[in-house]
């Protein structure tokens, strides 16, 4: 099945917050408390913040989608870097989800080329992202994909604090090739 790619609409944000929420709770839950989940899931894939994020001219949503059924997302923000990121113009994939039912399908390597295609077109160094260093599964697809680990962050969901990996790839690079 191909994947079909585009660049999401507000007419996504119920799809793209869907696809998004059910792959966070996919892969995090039961490494927070539900509480912790719920408040993150609703400050972060809610149609609503979704909503207003399609209207922000600093972000772009990709949605994926197979034989019209969303199947996964990405998120790139134009925006400041951590001082790890070896290029101030750069962007950062600020979500990258496959939903659990379209896995291994090869929908994230798909979405990752064309996630390269927007960075790409913005003219910039490179894409820079966090990702829970916990999350092997995560961590290995973005080095199969060329991004190396250049420091770490943290990240706070709730009260909770979690060490994220900082992971870079210039953007002279062919993703996911």
């Amino acid at each position: 099945m191909a994947t079909d790619i585009r660049i999401a609409v507000v007419d996504d944000a119920d799809a793209v917050a869907e696809v998004g929420a059910a792959s966070f709770r996919a892969a995090y839950e039961g490494s927070c408390s539900a509480d912790e989940l719920e408040e993150h899931l609703a400050e972060n894939f809610s149609a609503s913040i979704v909503s207003e994020q399609l209207c922000n001219s600093g972000v772009t949503y990709l949605l994926a989608t197979i034989q019209q059924v969303p199947a996964g997302i990405a998120k790139l923000r134009a925006g400041a870097s951590p001082e790890a990121i070896p290029s101030r113009l750069s962007l950062e994939i600020q979500q990258f989800y496959v939903s659990p039912g379209h896995q291994r399908m090869g929908i994230g390597a798909d979405l990752m080329r064309a996630a390269w295609d927007v960075a790409k077109s913005a003219s910039v160094d490179g894409v820079w992202l966090s990702v829970w260093e916990n999350a092997n599964w995560a961590v290995g697809f973005y080095l199969s994909c060329g991004f190396t680990q250049v420091g770490t962050i943290d990240f706070s969901m709730s009260a909770t604090v979690y060490n994220d990996f900082l992971m870079w790839r210039p953007v002279t690079e062919n993703a996911g090739d």
